[in-house]
């Protein structure tokens, strides 16, 4: 399976999970939000479902077992803000 994406310069990390980066090249173009307009509606409804595909590609690949599920990441982050505030 390929997901169309620019390539990475530098991926980096620790294996405890304290910390992630990539770095990816540049990606000359213009925002889709500009450019949009300038197509034909079967045009924006083809480039909308090629997006579709890219984003379900992204979304097929499984987080390694090591990863918490979203649900408790998402509110480990929510209660560190919290704290920060009190």
């Amino acid at each position: 399976m390929f997901v169309s994406c620019c390539g990475g310069l530098f991926l980096s990390g620790q294996s405890t999970g304290v910390f992630c980066y990539n770095i990816y090249s540049f990606m000359d173009g213009a925002d889709a939000k500009d450019i949009m307009q300038a197509f034909t509606e079967e045009e924006q409804y083809k480039i909308g479902m090629e997006a579709g595909i890219q984003i379900s590609r992204v979304h097929s690949y499984e987080a390694p077992s090591t990863v918490n599920n979203w649900y408790d990441r998402a509110m480990e982050k929510h209660y560190r803000y919290l704290f920060m505030i009190l």
